[in-house]
């Protein structure tokens, strides 16, 4: 049985994490992760290993709202006013190594940076020892940053500030954010399979 990571980012507003056991990614384990009914099954990203991404529009306003605010909504406004009130669910699903981490770990071991901000979301994989040493990498080549912002970020990162911290609830997952952006900078950190 193996263990699956999903990171959801709701409506660029709210992260959660979850972990499944399950022999495979599938449509049901997406199913059972956002309790909503889902056609298409996750889509397997090409420049990390054992990373799944997959959008979900949820347009069961009554799900998020009491039903008659839902029902005036459906029922009497325009299409931009009535698509502002869906709910957009970003996810990512990784499969985790549930092997105990202590750092700095003995040998490399491959983890999955996922990043956040506003519209943007992109995975990054290193084989490091330590978060530290990975955090340097991903800091060196996220591309959505410039010059300046990349050099704040790096300060951050070698005055051990906003360092991550492990998530509760789940195995080998950590999260921090780096105010560099307006709005912030969220990261998730999964050792994943390699």
């Amino acid at each position: 049985m193996k263990t699956f990571t999903f990171l959801v980012n709701a409506n660029d507003k709210h992260c959660f994490v979850h972990q499944y056991q399950s022999e495979m990614p599938t449509n049901d384990l997406f199913r059972e992760s956002l309790e909503c009914y889902h056609d298409n099954g996750p889509v397997k990203l090409d420049c990390v290993k054992n990373v799944w991404r997959d959008f979900f529009l949820i347009d069961d306003l009554i799900s998020l709202y009491n039903a008659n605010i839902a029902k005036k909504y459906h029922e009497g406004c325009g299409d931009r006013k009535y698509y502002k009130l869906m709910y957009l669910y970003d996810v990512n699903m990784i499969e985790t190594d549930m092997s105990d981490t202590v750092f700095p770990l003995s040998e490399k071991a491959t983890f999955t940076f996922i990043t956040y901000i506003r519209n943007y979301n992109a995975s990054y994989q290193f084989e490091v020892t330590t978060l530290e040493e990975g955090l340097m990498l991903w800091a060196t080549n996220i591309d959505i940053l410039n010059r300046q912002q990349r050099k704040v970020l790096l300060k951050y990162i070698q005055k051990s500030k906003n360092n991550p911290i492990a998530v509760e609830g789940v195995k080998n997952v950590w999260s921090t954010s780096y105010r560099i952006f307006r709005p912030l900078l969220t990261l998730h950190i999964v050792k994943t399979v390699s």
